[in-house]
């Protein structure tokens, strides 16, 4: 036969008793606990459970290793077990939920039926059904229902989440608006507050991607960085770097939306360096990295990317006659094979191949110099031909 005992406060009789039942039996109740047992007592069966205030685990059966102290904590209770719940309300409608934790005003107030939770804080994870959610802080994870695995640190932290899973958010309102959006991490004040049903960004920084509503896989490192974007897969590091950016697929590294220091394209995989304000900037040509304002390098070596100029030499290489290269030279107005200014001003110059392309036209032109030296020696060997024949 299991003991129970019902220790009514106010004397230090009733304090030394409460002292001996917890040594002794297997539960104990103080105050109008649980009446489930008699009026003022506690639960038929379950064992090793304490309640300390009115109504506590009013309705607790079976459970076991609960605690329920406040106002009807863990009120509904009947089966759940190795629960502790302190504060008015905390765990109130928790029913087969195990290993919970709840402290604070009407903590973990409507849990039922999830386990391995814990709620630091008014109204922390108030609706919760889930399991393995951590909350600190009023309201934290306030409407959370069937989402799992989320951590909330900080006032209204994760407030409106309701299914979505995996989510980190440290910082007052932070993901603030989260309802399916996942394996979210948001660091700072507001950080990621409007997003909804983005998943995968990751944040850093007091209102770090602050409208982001439906954009995934974003990383945010600084103070509202990439305040307004509304995309995928950007990457913004450094003080409203990129705030005003809402396509996809971009990257910001700088000290301000107008002091952008490296801009990229992740879609082309370019990038920019020396222009603070991308805004509708588009990449020229197809070349990975863009400079303006020019480079100065105490040394460059270029790579070929093309075949080098050597091949003027052989004897087949099919040089073109001066009449023929005359004739095109006063079409195009450039030499065969040099690009064009309206390409250059396209895409620009491709400076190792503008190179062997240079180097192939002084080839070519030394050709033709030994072309014309050779007619030269004919036509003065003619000459001193006719002047001998003369005298």
């Amino acid at each position: 036969m299991k003991k129970h005992s019902t220790i009514h406060p106010g004397s230090g009789a009733g304090v030394f008793m409460a002292i001996i039942s917890c040594l002794f039996l297997s539960n104990l109740a103080v105050g109008q606990a649980n009446s489930s047992y008699n009026a003022n007592s506690i639960p038929v069966n379950g064992q090793y459970n304490i309640a300390f205030g009115f109504q506590a685990m009013l309705n607790t059966s079976t459970g076991l290793e609960n605690s329920g102290m406040g106002y009807r904590a863990l009120y509904t209770n009947t089966t759940g077990s190795t629960n502790s719940a302190y504060g008015a309300f905390s765990l109130f409608g928790n029913t087969t939920g195990n290993n919970n934790t709840g402290m604070g005003f009407q903590a973990s107030y409507n849990n039922s039926i999830g386990s391995f939770n814990s709620a630091f804080g008014s109204n922390a994870l108030a609706v919760n059904s889930g399991s393995y959610n951590t909350a600190s802080g009023y309201e934290a994870l306030y409407s959370s229902n069937a989402s799992s695995y989320n951590t909330a640190n900080g006032s209204l932290a994760l407030y409106s989440n309701t299914s979505g899973s995996g989510n980190l958010a440290s910082g007052f309102q932070a993901l603030h608006a989260n309802t399916s959006g996942s394996n979210n991490s948001a660091h700072g004040m507001n950080s990621l507050y409007s997003n909804t049903i983005g998943n995968n960004n990751t944040v850093d920084g007091n209102r770090a991607l602050y409208l982001n509503i439906s954009g995934n896989n974003n990383s945010a490192l600084g103070d509202s960085a990439g305040l307004n974007s509304l995309g995928s897969g950007n990457v913004f590091v450094g003080h409203r770097a990129g705030a005003n950016e809402t396509g996809n697929n971009k990257m910001y590294i700088g000290d301000d939306a107008n002091k952008t220091l490296i801009y990229g394209d992740f879609s082309s995989g370019q990038v920019l360096m020396g222009k603070p304000d991308v805004a509708g900037y588009i990449f020229k040509g197809t070349r990975t990295l863009n400079v303006l304002g020019g480079i100065l390098a105490d040394s460059m070596r270029v790579a070929l990317s093309g075949d080098w100029a050597d091949g003027v030499f052989n004897k087949n290489y099919p040089l073109k006659p001066l009449q023929e290269l005359e004739q095109y030279i006063s079409v195009n107005k450039r030499l065969p094979g040099v690009p064009s200014a309206n390409d250059i001003a396209i895409s620009g110059i491709n400076v190792a191949e503008l190179d062997a392309k240079l180097l192939e036209k002084i080839e070519e032109l030394t050709l033709y110099v030994l072309e014309l030296k050779k007619e030269n020696q004919q036509q003065q060997e003619e000459i001193n031909k006719l002047k001998s024949q003369k005298k």
